[in-house]
Parts: structure tokens; C-alpha cells; sequence
């Protein structure tokens, strides 16, 4: 199973991909609170090609989110 784990903090995102519970990638990126759906699977899934890993590949996701607008946008881009 792959998690992927978020921590979208006021300043950046944390992401980490596990594969079990193994880390297989880590990656940061700055947090936009205006950022769309379409702009943050854009963002998303640039950061994992950079490791070889497709977004389509993820099976369940943890968010841990502190900007409350992108709590559903982070939810809808995901599902």
C-alpha cells in the first residue's frame, strides 16, 4: 500500500510517500493558500515524477493542515 502524508503548514508543505512503512520520497514545496485543486495536483504530481512515483499510484492519504481553505481543495484533488 502507498500512503501519501501531507503537512501543509502556513509557510510550506511537507509531503512523504510510503510504500508500507517504508519512506520512499520526501519533498517540500511552498504553501499557496489561494492555490486551485488543478494547481495543486500540478504541484503534487511534479514532485513525485521528480522520484519516479505517479500520483495515480497513491492509495490512501494523511493531511495535517493548519490553512483551512485548503483542507477540501487538498481533499477534492485527491479523491
Amino acid at each position: 500500500m502507498r500512503l501519501l502524508a501531507a503537512d501543509i503548514g502556513n509557510s510550506n508543505t511537507g509531503l512523504g510517500l510510503f510504500e508500507d512503512d517504508v519512506l520512499v520520497g520526501s519533498w517540500s514545496a511552498e504553501t499557496d493558500p489561494r492555490a486551485t485543486d488543478d494547481e495543486l495536483a500540478a504541484t503534487v504530481t511534479g514532485l513525485l515524477a521528480l522520484d519516479g512515483h505517479r500520483l495515480d499510484d497513491v492509495d490512501a492519504a494523511a493531511l495535517a493542515c493548519v490553512v483551512p481553505p485548503l483542507v477540501a481543495r487538498w481533499t477534492r484533488m485527491l479523491a
